[in-house]
């Protein structure tokens, strides 16, 4: 298997966890999981989640193999199971150091440790990205401008009305500070790039067509637009707002940009 092809399953993994498990990335109570489990409960928690990231992947097929039977089986099995717990770790760690949550100057238990947690949720959707949100041969219909904007917002209000209700919300928006909330809006860019026209989710061929790379972008940055636009709208609508200046509204908002920009991508690989 070439470089380029390895480099996409690994990224359609990475943008597999996220779609499943962003909100539970995003709960302050899974920090302190970390940060507070006893070690034997916390390795415990961890096995667990291994041996049920590896059923997956034996029984679901995480990835197409013409490996069948014999010894090869075993080294296929585990092989699987590996990736899948590499990318649920990549995602994880992406995200909470662009949030502040993560700080690469504390020992490297303490990062072990909220990685050990964060593995339980992501892993799932690393594991069945590939069958739910595989490439088909069949495009994804031309949708108009309206609709394709419509399907945008849903996706993303579906994705975040949860977690735009929640005190984490002011916290990164506090914690995070103005480099890492900058990472924030290039980093929910690039992921909408990458899950609609790059990663060969569903639909992707219908949706590229012979279009050239300035628009694809384009999209790209259409996707952050509505993000940020129904974060907003829906932070002031539930009260967030409320006696906080307005340098914080926009903090809160680009927090939650990246979740909303990952249900945006992944409604329309889903609906097409």
């Amino acid at each position: 298997m070439s470089f380029r092809r390895e480099l996409k399953d690994l990224g359609r993994g990475v943008a597999g966890a996220l779609v499943f498990g962003t909100p539970f990335l995003l709960t302050m109570e899974t920090w302190w999981l970390g940060w507070t489990l006893p070690p034997w409960l916390l390795l415990s928690t961890a096995f667990g989640a291994v041996l049920l990231v590896t059923a997956l992947a034996w029984f679901a097929g995480f990835r197409k193999s013409e490996e069948k039977g014999g010894p090869q089986t075993v080294l296929h099995w585990v092989s699987e199971t590996s990736e899948i717990i590499l990318e649920s770790l990549l995602a994880a760690y992406i995200v909470l150091s662009l949030y502040g949550v993560v700080d690469w100057g504390q020992p490297w238990l303490v990062v072990a440790r909220i990685g050990l947690v964060e593995v339980v949720a992501l892993a799932l959707g690393a594991a069945v990205a590939n069958k739910i949100l595989a490439s088909s041969e069949d495009g994804a219909e031309a949708r108009p401008f309206p609709e394709k904007v419509a399907l945008f917002a849903l996706g993303a209000l579906f994705f975040i009305l949860h977690i735009a209700t929640t005190d984490e919300m002011d916290l990164l928006a506090a914690h995070a500070g103005w480099v890492r909330l900058g990472a924030v809006l290039l980093v929910s860019v690039l992921m909408a790039h990458l899950v609609l026209f790059e990663l060969e989710f569903r639909g992707q061929k219908g949706r590229a067509g012979d279009r050239s790379h300035l628009y694809l972008w384009g999209e790209g940055f259409l996707v952050l637009f509505i993000a940020l636009l129904v974060s907003f709208l829906t932070l002031a609508g539930l009260g967030q707002f409320l006696d906080q200046p307005h340098e914080v509204w926009l903090q809160m908002t680009i927090v939650l940009a990246l979740p909303a920009t990952i249900g945006a991508s992944a409604a329309r690989v889903v609906v097409g």
